[in-house]
C-alpha cells in the first residue's frame, strides 16, 4: 500500500512538472524596421519604425518580456546577428519567436555554382547601410533566413516571421508607372543592366528545401508587386503591420486561448484590404502548414 501511494505521489508530482512546463512555453520577438538608410540613392521611407516601435509597444503590453526593436542604424546584419543569437539561447522547445522587418525589400542574383533556388535570384531584405558594392552583406537573404529559421524549428521553437516590404520588386518584374507619386514604397530596384540575371543553373546544382514545420510566414503582398505605406489614422503605416498590431492588441478576439495562424490571418486580412483599397489594394500572402497549430498564447493578460 505504502509502495502504491509513493508510486502515485511520483505520478502526480510528475504531471504537475510537465503541466508547468507546458504552461510556461513564452513569446520573444525581435523587430526590425528602417526607414532611413545609409545610402543617398535608397528611397526614404516614412512608417517603417513606426511598425516596429507600436509592435513592440503592443507586445510588451501583452506580457512579452522578452522583444527588442532594432530601428535604422541599429538594425545592421552585425547588429541582428547578435540580437538573434541572444535570443535563441533564451527560447526553448514549445516557445514562438516573432521575428518582423519592415523596410526595403529586393532581389539579388545568386553567386556561385550551387543554387539555392530555383531561378538564381534570393528576395532580400536590405538593412542598415547597405550598398551593392560598399557594404553588400547588410541584406537578409531568404535563403540565410532559412536555415536560421530551420535550425530553430529543429529544436521543437516556433517562428512567426512577418514581413512588410517589397520582396522580390527587382529585375524588372513591377511598373514604377502605376506607382502613386510622392507615395513611399518599400522597393529598391536593382541595377540588371550593370547585373544581368544570372544563367539558370544545371537542374543537378538546384535541391528544393522541405517547408520548415511550425513556420508561419505572412508577408505583405505577392513578390511580384510593391508595397506601398498608407494613410491609417492620420499617419503612413505599413498595412500588415498595423493590422498585425491590432490582432496582437484585441483582448477581445484573442484574450483568452492560442491564437492559431488561421485565426490571425482571418483578422489581419480584411484590414489590410480595407485599409489599402483607395491606393494599390494589397493582398497579403500567409503561409503555414497547420491552421489550427497555437502559435501564440499571451494567456489574456490585459492591456497594461
Amino acid at each position: 500500500m505504502l509502495l502504491l501511494t509513493r508510486l502515485l505521489s511520483s505520478l502526480i508530482v510528475a504531471s504537475c512538472l510537465f503541466a508547468l512546463g507546458q504552461a510556461r512555453a513564452e513569446t520573444h520577438a525581435l523587430l526590425i524596421g528602417v526607414d532611413a538608410y545609409a545610402s543617398p540613392k535608397h528611397p526614404k521611407l516614412r512608417a517603417a519604425v513606426a511598425d516596429a516601435d507600436d509592435l513592440l509597444h503592443v507586445l510588451r503590453a501583452r506580457g512579452v518580456s522578452d522583444a527588442q526593436a532594432l530601428t535604422n542604424e541599429q538594425a545592421t546584419r552585425e547588429g541582428f546577428e547578435q540580437a538573434w543569437s541572444d535570443l535563441t539561447k533564451r527560447a526553448k522547445s514549445g516557445d514562438t519567436i516573432i521575428v518582423t522587418f519592415a523596410g526595403l525589400g529586393t532581389r539579388v542574383p545568386e553567386v556561385g555554382p550551387e543554387r539555392r533556388s530555383p531561378g538564381g535570384w534570393n528576395n532580400g531584405f536590405i538593412l542598415y547601410p547597405y550598398d551593392e558594392k560598399t557594404q553588400p552583406q547588410q541584406i537578409l537573404l531568404d535563403v540565410d533566413l532559412y536555415d536560421l529559421f530551420k535550425a530553430q524549428s529543429d529544436r521543437g521553437v516556433k517562428i512567426f516571421w512577418l514581413v512588410d516590404a517589397s520582396h522580390a520588386g527587382a529585375g524588372g518584374c513591377c511598373d514604377l508607372d502605376l506607382i502613386i507619386a510622392k507615395k513611399p514604397v518599400r522597393f529598391e530596384t536593382y541595377d540588371i543592366v550593370a547585373a544581368p540575371p544570372p544563367p539558370t543553373p544545371p537542374a543537378s546544382t538546384f535541391h528544393p528545401r522541405p517547408p520548415i514545420p511550425g513556420l508561419v510566414a505572412f508577408s505583405a503582398t505577392d513578390e511580384r508587386f510593391p508595397v506601398e505605406e498608407v494613410p491609417i489614422n492620420g499617419e503612413l503605416r505599413g498595412a500588415l503591420s498595423w493590422s498585425v498590431a491590432r490582432a496582437f492588441d484585441n483582448t477581445i478576439a484573442f484574450g483568452q486561448g492560442p491564437i492559431t495562424p488561421k485565426a490571425l490571418q482571418d483578422f489581419v486580412a480584411p484590414l489590410v484590404s480595407y485599409y489599402t483599397r483607395k491606393d494599390r489594394q494589397q493582398t497579403p500572402v500567409f503561409t503555414f502548414a497547420d491552421p489550427s497549430e497555437a502559435l501564440l498564447d499571451f494567456g489574456g493578460l490585459p492591456r497594461r
